[in-house]
């Protein structure tokens, strides 16, 4: 029951982040309160890594591709065939 409490505590606070809180740190947060409280012991860790490995290494890969994306507003060579004046 405990882990469930953290668990909805964490999630709201990663979904409304208040004062800019980034969801990393609410994250971090929810993870050391239940490593605190016993909710998860340290052998849990790896485990969880092994679990989420490749579904976290997608969301940094997207993160990392969108970070040189940019919209054709900023770049007009880069819209659609549409956008151009053929």
């Amino acid at each position: 029951m405990l882990a469930v409490v953290i668990f909805v505590v964490t999630l709201v606070f990663v979904i409304w982040q208040p004062r800019d809180l980034g969801i990393g740190w609410s994250a971090l947060a929810g993870a050391a309160v239940a490593l605190a409280a016993g909710a998860i012991g340290l052998s849990d860790i790896p485990v969880m890594c092994h679990i989420v490995w490749d579904a976290t290494f997608t969301f940094v890969a997207l993160i990392v591709r969108g970070a040189g994306d940019h919209s054709s507003a900023e770049n007009p060579a880069r819209g659609t065939v549409a956008d151009r004046h053929l």
